[in-house]
């Protein structure tokens, strides 16, 4: 409820600014209704010599990523062997590499 005060200030300015005539709209309604600037100012691109050292990083994080979880696991006194185990070990670390 406190930030209420400040979407009611912006509200009151837009009011009073569009009553004295301050707003216009005349670029607001050039403009397109759906566009991505940053695909105008910065070419997209994959930097070749980054996608090795990344997948490392990937398969690095992964690993990582089972191995604790397999140590909480065992910690925990859930099981650490068979096909539950490894279902819950490979989809957290798909998941924390993605992270």
């Amino acid at each position: 409820m406190r930030n209420a005060s400040i979407i009611i200030g912006l509200i009151v300015g837009m009011i009073v600014a569009g009553a004295t005539g301050y707003v216009d709209s005349s670029s607001i309604d050039r403009a397109p209704a759906i566009t991505f600037l940053w695909v105008k100012r910065f070419k997209l691109g994959v930097y070749g010599p980054a996608v090795l050292p990344s997948l490392a990083v990937y398969v690095v994080l992964a690993m990582e990523a089972i191995g604790d979880i397999t140590a909480s696991a065992d910690l925990s006194r859930v099981t650490v062997d068979g096909v539950s185990a490894e279902s819950r070990s490979l989809t957290l670390a798909n998941f924390s590499a993605r992270i």
